[in-house]
């Protein structure tokens, strides 16, 4: 991959894009998402700031309509943050934001997305140092009643290493190819630790030995909180695993290592295109 990962040995490890979830929306009650994380209580605030993307795009091999699924978070009053890799799509036909609390959605096309111009799907694969799996869409209108944006963390130079924050998204449960769980999108929360956080790297790395996120779960925000208040760090963009297990009846493929966009690396970029498009 074009670099050496931190605290594991992963050598065999594969990078499969967490983000896009490529099935069918089965609308079930009760059930997991995130692995090992909650189901946000009612008064849970931080599911006011979260939406879930669904877009829809050709696939060129089956040459059929597919739809994608990620999780997005508003950080502006007109802008949502999320993985380029979910709307950047060669025959991309529209997104759709859904806003679960409000029961409402919104569709949207390429003149209201943002993809980083460095963006590459190949960087997801291998050399990671060179990530710029980042996008922005520009709402039409105000977010509907009871969203709100989260602010970005400011800059700081005394950010830990090992910063424990948590990831909320709309993905999978569990990342066994065997089992049979079915999907149902609800919003879950997870508290995770980070391996390897630098100010200067543009990814940071998550052991994620008993929970983390799964397929779906690309767009999630990193959330820390500081002094009563919620900011974002990063995005969840890729899970590892090794592809030689993926057939073993007990293997999760969403319970060995995950990878996270450092927002703060691109702050500065983010702010620049909100001054321009708002």
């Amino acid at each position: 991959m074009g670099k050496s990962f931190t605290s594991v040995a992963i050598i065999m490890l594969l990078s499969f894009t967490v983000s896009c979830d490529h099935s069918s929306l089965i609308s079930l009650q009760n059930n997991d998402s995130i692995v090992g994380g909650n189901a946000l209580q009612t008064e849970d605030q931080l599911q006011n700031h979260v939406v879930l993307l669904k877009t829809k795009y050709t696939n060129t091999i089956r040459k059929s309509t597919e739809i994608s699924y990620c999780t997005g978070v508003i950080i502006n009053d007109r802008f949502i943050l999320t993985a380029a890799h979910c709307l950047n799509f060669e025959l991309f036909e529209s997104t759709e934001v859904v806003f679960p609390l409000a029961q409402k959605s919104e569709f949207y096309g390429l003149n209201k997305i943002i993809v980083h111009p460095d963006f590459s799907s190949e960087n997801l694969k291998r050399d990671y140092s060179k990530l710029r799996d980042i996008a922005l869409i520009r709402l039409k209108d105000l977010p509907p009643q009871p969203y709100s944006s989260l602010p970005i963390f400011e800059y700081s130079k005394r950010m830990p290493e090992n910063l424990s924050f948590g990831a909320l998204g709309f993905g999978e449960q569990q990342g066994s190819i065997l089992k049979k769980i079915p999907k149902t999108f609800d919003l879950r929360s997870v508290s995770l630790e980070t391996l390897n956080f630098n100010l200067e790297s543009p990814y940071f790395e998550v052991l994620q030995t008993q929970r983390g996120i799964c397929f779906g779960d690309s767009g999630s925000p990193a959330v820390v909180k500081l002094r009563q208040q919620n900011y974002v760090i990063g995005l969840a963009v890729d899970v590892l695993f090794d592809p030689s297990r993926t057939f073993e009846r007990h293997y999760d493929r969403c319970l060995q290592q995950s990878v996270f966009l450092n927002i703060l690396y691109f702050k500065n970029w983010i702010d620049q295109k909100i001054r321009q498009l708002n």
